[in-house]
């Protein structure tokens, strides 16, 4: 089985799956077209941001078990969207939401609570995609424009930022399977 968001600017994810020997596409249309996806630590969902929403699609059944819509965090989140998402091994996420500066807030996708980072907020502009290591212990997290900023790694043992590599600027990054290493 495998999900993607749908063709450039169309607002629907995509599921393809093997059903007795014959791929079959299912289709889930959203409330606009999806900036990024996360699978859950346990494999049974995935969540999707559009601009205004986040959504739990359970994988199994094709259906959305769940929505948190940005207006409900009120004024000043209201005229900002959605863009990124990277998903921790204990069911937390970094979600950013963009604006002028990108506002980080935890998300738990298990009480399904969205709470404001004060330490990361507001030291972004010109964010990278946050990027988890594919154990979910450690996520990067920097920025690319705005001046020079440290890259960080969150811990979710210690639910800390740390400095990875001081006076860093990057675009883009990946890691390998412990966080151990990156390729920036």
């Amino acid at each position: 089985t495998a999900a993607y968001g749908g063709p450039a600017g169309t607002p629907r994810i995509e599921r393809h799956r093997l059903v007795n020997g014959s791929w079959v596409t299912d289709s889930k249309l959203l409330n606009g077209a999806p900036y990024d996806m996360a699978l859950t630590p346990d494999g049974k969902e995935m969540i999707a941001l559009t601009p205004s929403s986040l959504y739990h699609i359970d994988l199994d059944s094709w259906s959305v078990t769940s929505q948190f819509d940005l207006a409900t965090l009120g004024y000043p989140y209201n005229f900002s969207y959605f863009s990124k998402i990277a998903m921790g091994n204990d069911g937390n996420a970094l979600v950013h939401i963009d604006s002028q500066w990108i506002t980080v807030f935890h998300y738990n996708v298990l009480a399904k609570t969205m709470e404001f980072d004060q330490k990361m907020s507001y030291l972004l502009y010109g964010g990278i995609s946050p990027v988890a290591s594919l154990d979910g212990s450690r996520i990067l997290v920097g920025q690319n424009s705005g001046g020079v900023a440290p890259l960080y790694y969150f811990d979710n043992s210690t639910s800390k930022y740390v400095i990875a590599i001081p006076n860093l600027v990057v675009n883009r990054m990946s890691y390998d399977r412990t966080g151990t290493y990156s390729l920036i």
